[in-house]
């Protein structure tokens, strides 16, 4: 049985989002990371702090959606 089989009606919905929002976070984290270990990849960015300010925002906004979807799954 695939996925799609599996996952019928509102569980497609919410299954989609749940994958959305784990995507957010691991791009949010390798971008992170290349802000710490690859330094030529942020030689563009005038201000590395506020970039940096702007990924951990993502990423907590991303982790909180991602949160509440595994929290109410059942409940929704």
């Amino acid at each position: 049985m695939s996925n799609e089989q599996y996952y019928e009606g509102r569980d497609l919905y919410l299954h989609a989002l749940q994958q959305k929002y784990e995507a957010e976070v691991f791009m949010a984290k390798a971008n992170f990371s290349t802000y710490l270990h690859h330094a030529v990849g942020v030689a563009e960015h005038p201000n590395v702090i506020e970039s940096m300010d702007e990924i951990v925002c993502k990423l907590a906004e991303a982790e909180d959606k991602l949160n509440i979807i595994k929290k109410y799954r059942g409940i929704l």
